[in-house]
């Protein structure tokens, strides 16, 4: 669904349909995985890919970890000209029954981008778990699930959508993710809860499209929402340790996604700054420890105010 993953000179994609396809950074093709043929049906969207760098700058020993509406999570090494699969992990569907889903049709759809950390993957499916499954090296064992997602929205009602979207966050040894009740829910390494802050009560203003970033002892994500009183798109700050809504901030613009976060060191002050982008073409940039509904700066068009 548009994300790459980009290590030792090889770009990794997994597109809308059946095959997962490796190019060299200078656009030439390497090879391409057939999901379909290894695991059942994947003529729909999967989830974007996470690397483990080998040590060869040509991409050969690259560890690439993947989700796919098969209800799939992939891991394979590439190889050079081709890709081996040295597992793949399939979500049980033994909590089909309990999840009313609309749409995508399949209760185990992995379309959350996996991230990984000392050998597990964490991601979540379409039935509304967060999922950290076991890297054994040429097999894969559940160490534990989540339930993120509820049963039912308050608001503006559920439309149906249960499915966790967005790549977990791992940081200052927790995961951190969103759901489409308006949770952002952190959980600890050991599968327990940490804590879960409703931002939103509505559907409609969900932020479960956002990848949460971490900075500071923060967590932040954006989405179209209502941290404050109206329905406005912007962006909110949490308190890593407690949920605790530190910030919140309507800036009055369409907000799509955050970008990301970082800290800048520049002589005689640190800057630490979140991206988020709009959907009316602005890149912006807001002062990640005050928060406002002003960004620090903005560019449109290629043009920065």
């Amino acid at each position: 669904q548009g994300d790459i993953a980009v290590a030792n000179n090889t770009i990794y994609v997994n597109p809308y349909g059946q095959y997962i396809y490796a190019y060299t950074t200078g656009g030439s093709f390497k090879w391409k995985f057939d999901k379909q043929a290894n695991g059942g049906e994947a003529l729909e969207e999967g989830s974007g890919p996470f690397v483990i760098p080998g040590t060869d700058t040509t991409g050969i020993g690259n560890k690439i970890y993947v989700g796919s509406y098969n209800g799939n999570v992939y891991c394979l090494q590439d190889e050079g000209s081709s890709a081996k699969m040295l597992w793949r992990y399939t979500v049980p569907d033994d909590v089909a029954n309990e999840v009313n889903l609309r749409k995508p049709d399949s209760p185990t759809s992995v379309y959350s981008p996996p991230a990984v950390k000392d050998n597990v993957v964490y991601f979540g499916a379409v039935d509304g778990y967060l999922y950290a499954v076991q890297d054994n090296g040429t097999s894969a064992a559940l160490k534990w699930r989540y339930r993120g997602q509820r049963t039912a929205h308050g608001g503006g009602g559920d439309q149906g959508h249960k499915e966790i979207l967005c790549r977990p966050l791992i940081y200052n040894n927790a995961i951190y993710f969103t759901a489409w009740s308006g949770f952002v829910i952190g959980v600890n390494m050991d599968g327990s809860k940490k804590w879960e802050t409703q931002a939103v009560t509505s559907f409609y203003y969900s932020p479960a499209n956002s990848d949460p970033q971490g900075l500071a002892g923060r967590v932040f994500v954006v989405g179209a929402n209502q941290w404050n009183t109206n329905a406005h798109s912007g962006a909110a700050c949490f308190d890593a340790n407690t949920g605790g809504i530190v910030w919140s901030t309507q800036n009055r613009q369409s907000t799509w996604a955050i970008a990301g976060a970082s800290e800048d060191n520049v002589p005689g002050r640190t800057w630490k700054h979140f991206y988020t982008m709009t959907t009316n073409g602005y890149f912006m940039a807001f002062d990640a420890a005050a928060g406002g509904d002003t960004p620090v700066w903005r560019i449109h068009n290629g043009e920065k105010s």
